[in-house]
């Protein structure tokens, strides 16, 4: 494994019940700030993403070598979210938190750090700096950057189909509006819903719906003339 999975990997100590995530330390321009400087900005950055409790780092183990080899050298072509997702999931993991410090127009700092799905999807983003400054301000502002919307927790989600007979009927899914049929992969997280559809000129149908994880579940309804 090479130095530089190690190093994102055991920085911290896992964290009972979080989802485990890729944390990659923040990256930047050429030029933008010592090396030094960078140093002491991932430091506070690692400590601030240890003290999450929604995020956990896995165990060097978890990683085959070939798998960190690969994924290494990805990084360094690696500029986009659904890159760094891939990356992510291909060494086992739900979610990546990457980053990076830029200059500014105004001889100042940004930085920012981006929590991302295994499938590429931007999930929550923080960011911080300051204009018209140098390192020692730059670092100083950092002390209160706060991370804590980057704790996000991966929650399990499943899709519903709606259709019904005649179509363009209003859906109610636990007695707030959905849309109208036809509706095509709805996201909802996992559990069991109440479906009203209802047209006028018709009867009411209302069904329970349950909603698995990574699946998807369909209903379709004929609604009958009222007399």
């Amino acid at each position: 494994m090479t130095a530089l999975l190690l190093a994102l990997i055991t920085a911290g100590a896992p964290s009972t019940g979080g989802v485990p995530t890729l944390v990659l330390p923040l990256r930047m321009q050429p030029g933008t700030v010592s090396d030094d400087a960078l140093a002491q900005i991932n430091r506070l950055y690692w400590h601030k993403m240890a003290a999450l409790k929604n995020t956990a780092a896995a165990p060097p183990a978890a990683i085959p070598p070939a798998v960190a080899t690969s994924v290494n050298t990805g990084l360094q072509q690696c500029q986009r979210d659904d890159c760094m997702g891939h990356l992510a999931g291909q060494a086992g993991f739900k979610r990546v938190v990457w980053g990076w410090v830029a200059r500014t127009t105004t001889d100042g700092f940004h930085v920012e750090a981006r929590l991302v799905g295994a499938k590429g999807e931007l999930i929550e983003r923080a960011d911080s700096g300051c204009y018209s400054c140098d390192e020692a301000h730059m670092m100083g502002g950092l002390v209160d950057w706060d991370l804590t919307v980057l704790d996000k927790v991966a929650t399990a989600e499943g899709t519903l189909y709606v259709s019904s007979r005649p179509k363009g009927a209003k859906v109610l899914i636990n007695g707030e509006e959905a849309g109208i049929t036809p509706i095509r992969s709805l996201r909802l997280e996992v559990g069991t819903y109440v479906v009203d559809v209802w047209k006028k000129g018709r009867k009411a149908s209302r069904r329970e719906v349950k909603i698995r994880p990574g699946r998807e579940s369909r209903l379709g309804v004929k609604l009958k003339k009222q007399k």
